[in-house]
C-alpha cells in the first residue's frame, strides 16, 4: 500500500489523521542546534504606505476576500498577517504556550501573484491547515531525536497538504496552481515528502471531497431540488 493510500481522510470537520511509512530525518545541515517543531514567525510588514498592498490586504480586497471564505468554511477563526521576505507561515494557538491563530502572509508574494486568486488560496487553505491542528499541543522537541522530530513534522505538514486539498474544493477554488507552485519550490527539507506524494496527497483530498459534495446531492437533491444544510453536513463528515 502507498503512502497516499495511508491517508485517513474520513475524520469530522475536513480533518485528516495522517499515518506514514517514511521514517526520514536526521540533525539539520543548516547547523542550527535547538530543537524545535517549526520556524521563528517572520517580522509583519508596515504596508500602511502602499496603497496597492492596502487595497490588496484589505477587507474588501483580494486576500480580505479568500480569508472570509476560508473561515465560513472551515468554521475557524484566524487572522492574516502581511509579512516580509516568505510566502506563508501558520502560527497556531497553543494554550499557556503561545497566542497564535495568525497566519503571515508574504506581501511580496500576494503582489506578484494577486491574479491568480487559485494559488494565493491554495496557499492560504495549507496554512489554515496548521491552525486547526492540535499537533503542537503536549509535544516537546527537546524530548525527542532529531528522525522523531522530521517524522512528526513530515506528518503535520502531509495533514496540511490533506485539509488544503478539501478546503480549496470547499471554497470554490482548484489545485492545479498550488500543487505547480510546489512543484516550482519543491526543497530537500526533511520535513516534507517529495513533490509527487504531496501532489497525491492534495488531489486525493480535492476529489475526496467532490465525492463527498456529489454523494450529499444524491441524497438530498433526488428530484433535482437541493438542501444545503443537509448537503453540506454530510459532504463535512
Amino acid at each position: 500500500m502507498s503512502r497516499i493510500d495511508k491517508i485517513d481522510l474520513n475524520a469530522r470537520n475536513l480533518g485528516s489523521q495522517l499515518r506514514k511509512t517514511a521514517r526520514r530525518g536526521a540533525a539539520p545541515s543548516d547547523g542550527l542546534q535547538q530543537k524545535n517543531f517549526g520556524e521563528k514567525p517572520p517580522s509583519p510588514a508596515d504596508i500602511s504606505k502602499d496603497p496597492e498592498l492596502m487595497k490588496l490586504f484589505s477587507q474588501r480586497g483580494l486576500v480580505g476576500w479568500l480569508e472570509d471564505k476560508i473561515k465560513r468554511a472551515s468554521r475557524h477563526k484566524g487572522y492574516i498577517i502581511p509579512a516580509e521576505d516568505i510566502t506563508a507561515m501558520a502560527m497556531p494557538h497553543i494554550p499557556g504556550k503561545q497566542d497564535g491563530n495568525k497566519v503571515f502572509l508574504g506581501t511580496e508574494f500576494v503582489r506578484k501573484n494577486q491574479s491568480n486568486p487559485d494559488l494565493i488560496a491554495g496557499v492560504l487553505a495549507h496554512e489554515w491547515g496548521h491552525l486547526i491542528s492540535d499537533f503542537l499541543i503536549g509535544r516537546n522537541a527537546e524530548d525527542m531525536d532529531w528522525g522523531r522530530i522530521n517524522e512528526l513534522r513530515r506528518e503535520e505538514e502531509s495533514y496540511a497538504d490533506a485539509y488544503a486539498g478539501r478546503l480549496l474544493y470547499l471554497i470554490g477554488h482548484k489545485p492545479d496552481d498550488l500543487i505547480k507552485h510546489l512543484a516550482a519550490h519543491e526543497c530537500c527539507s526533511p520535513k516534507y515528502f517529495n513533490f509527487e506524494t504531496r501532489k497525491a496527497i492534495i488531489l486525493t483530498a480535492f476529489n475526496e471531497q467532490i465525492r463527498r459534495q456529489e454523494t450529499a446531492a444524491r441524497i438530498f437533491a433526488p428530484n433535482g431540488g437541493s438542501h444545503p444544510l443537509g448537503s453540506r453536513l454530510i459532504a463535512e463528515v
